[in-house]
């Protein structure tokens, strides 16, 4: 589940007060040291930004060297920013080898969303390290501290963005394979010759007709968006995958999740028969991928980390009551192991309480109508 945010400049932002116990410091050996590196990383990040052809990039690269001028000037543990840093590396690098051979018209496709979607994260980074640097600047401190949980949420946060560049070369999708293959190299990720084919699927759209579940759609659409996963237990008839459909397409949730909000229907198989293989595939279908190999939850779980996701399990007694032994072993690891990949919520609707476990539920029991709405 994504990282919840923190203001910037208040909840993360430390200082030093007299008496108060602090990590101890680093010495000055290593600290020169580490701003020599820092140094040589911006250096380098400034001489890619001369020769990228894109505008955007060379915005994301001016960005991510002011976060490191920021971090060389100001913040004390440097060594625990030394990730970032990394990450930084990483960026150029990716960057550069994407760009070599673009124009600006390339950022009609995929390539312009990743680039998007990456300026968009170290745009925010920027703007806490800057937040940090000007609270600072107010306490007439000459140092600042970033907490260490803030820096772990910025790495994950450009580990998902930078998977964007990742998963597009295993989706197909009109980038140039040479440009992936280096890139992925160098974030030390190179993808398997058997990475699975990719095609857009459209989420079923809103019913037509449903009564008397306004404020249950809205109540339910708040905890989606709000990064929780739901199970709607009741018997059949109920409504669930109805309400299901509502909230995939209520305009929070598309706002939140665009493209990325997929159902995956149960309904049609025989919980008697149903292996830990049709599941996988079922689910496989439904995001628009085709296995290939021996590995489908690393596969769609690669697919999964690439973006925020919603991802609607109907009719999910099918395989929660399966009785073949590898449906009942393997499948509840497998959903537990999406739900917990940050950015992806997951819906079920299910006539049975066994729902996965290590998976923080929220559990709605859906009423029957009440008898006006019913007749309405």
């Amino acid at each position: 589940m994504s990282s919840k945010k923190t203001k910037a400049g208040l909840g993360w932002f430390k200082k030093s007060k007299k008496g108060s116990k602090q990590p101890a410091p680093e010495t000055k050996s290593q600290d020169d040291n580490l701003s020599q590196a820092l140094a040589i990383t911006i250096a380098a990040i400034n001489a890619t930004k001369e020769i990228v052809p894109i505008s955007l990039a060379k915005g994301i690269l001016g960005t991510i060297a002011n976060i490191l001028i920021i971090a060389q000037s100001v913040i004390k543990n440097k060594s625990d920013f030394q990730v970032i840093a990394d990450k930084c590396e990483n960026i150029r690098k990716i960057l550069e080898s994407a760009t070599k051979e673009a124009t600006e018209d390339d950022l009609q496709g995929y390539l312009g969303h990743a680039l998007t979607q990456l300026n968009k994260t170290v745009n925010r980074i920027n703007s806490d390290v800057a937040s940090s640097k000007e609270q600072g600047f107010w306490e007439r401190l000459f140092a600042v501290t970033i907490d260490r949980d803030q820096i772990v949420a910025w790495d994950k946060d450009l580990d998902r963005v930078l998977g964007l560049f990742n998963f597009e070369a295993l989706a197909g999708v009109a980038i140039d394979m040479k440009f992936v293959k280096k890139a992925l190299e160098l974030m030390g990720n190179v993808p398997s010759m058997n990475a699975p084919k990719y095609r857009q699927i459209e989420p079923p759209s809103r019913p037509a007709m449903l009564y008397g579940r306004d404020d249950l759609v809205a109540e339910l659409t708040n905890l989606v968006v709000n990064d929780e996963h739901l199970a709607l237990i009741g018997p059949g008839g109920m409504g669930k995958s109805s309400l299901a459909k509502a909230i995939i397409n209520e305009p929070l949730v598309v706002d939140k999740f665009a493209d990325r909000r997929f159902f995956v229907a149960y309904d049609d198989l025989d919980h008697s028969t149903i292996t830990f293989k049709t599941f996988m595939t079922r689910f496989a279908g439904a995001l628009g991928i085709e296995i290939a190999g021996a590995d489908p939850v690393r596969q769609i779980s690669t697919f999964l980390r690439s973006a925020s996701a919603l991802v609607v399990l109907d009719n999910a007694e099918t395989f929660e009551e399966a009785s073949a032994s590898s449906a009942l072993g393997d499948i509840p690891p497998a959903v537990a192991e999406m739900a917990n990949i940050p950015g992806v919520i997951l819906v079920l609707t299910s006539r049975s309480r066994r729902n996965a476990p290590n998976v923080r539920w929220i559990t709605k029991d859906i009423p029957p109508l009440d008898l006006s709405s019913a007749q309405a």
